[in-house]
C-alpha cells in the first residue's frame, strides 16, 4: 500500500495490486469438442411428454419448428449443429437416437404413404412403388 497525502488533514489509500500474468490454459489439456456426438448424419426424435400451458415458449417454437407438434409423433431430422442445440433444448420432452435399417423399414412398411395423382396412397405393397418409380430406374 502506498500513502498519498493530499491534504494535511486527509490522507487516502491507493491499492496497487501486482499482477501475474498466468496461463491457465496451458495447464490443462484441451479436450477436443465434437459437433456430432452421436456419429450419425440422420437422427429420428420423437415426443413423448405433453406440452402444457406451463411449458416455456420457447421450448413450444423449438418443437413446432422440429415438426413435433403431437404426442408419440415421430420425424427424422438431419443431425447438424443447429438440431443439434433444438434437441438439447427440449430433451426432457423428445427421445431421439440413430434409426437402425430395420426400424426404418419397420416405419416405412407400417406408417408409408405416397402421393398418386394428388392422393394419399399406403404403401401396401411393391406394385405401387414400382408403378410410380419404375421409369425412374430406381427399382
Amino acid at each position: 500500500m502506498v500513502e498519498d497525502k493530499t491534504d494535511k488533514n486527509k490522507t487516502s489509500k491507493k491499492v496497487t495490486a501486482k499482477t501475474d500474468p498466468i496461463d491457465i490454459t496451458s495447464q490443462y489439456q484441451k479436450i477436443p469438442y465434437k459437433a456430432n456426438s452421436v456419429g450419425a448424419s440422420t437422427v429420428f426424435a420423437i415426443l413423448l411428454r405433453p406440452t402444457a400451458h406451463d411449458t416455456p415458449k420457447t421450448v413450444k417454437k423449438t418443437l413446432s419448428s422440429l415438426r413435433l407438434r403431437r404426442v408419440r409423433e415421430g420425424v427424422f431430422l438431419p443431425y447438424t449443429e443447429a438440431v443439434r442445440k433444438m434437441l438439447h433444448l427440449v430433451e426432457p420432452y423428445v427421445l431421439y437416437g440413430v434409426p437402425s435399417l430395420e426400424t426404418i423399414s419397420d416405419l416405412v412398411r407400417r406408417r408409408g404413404f405416397c402421393r398418386i395423382e394428388g392422393k394419399r396412397v399406403p404403401l401396401a405393397d411393391n406394385n405401387v412403388i414400382e408403378k410410380e418409380l419404375g421409369d425412374l430406374g430406381l427399382i
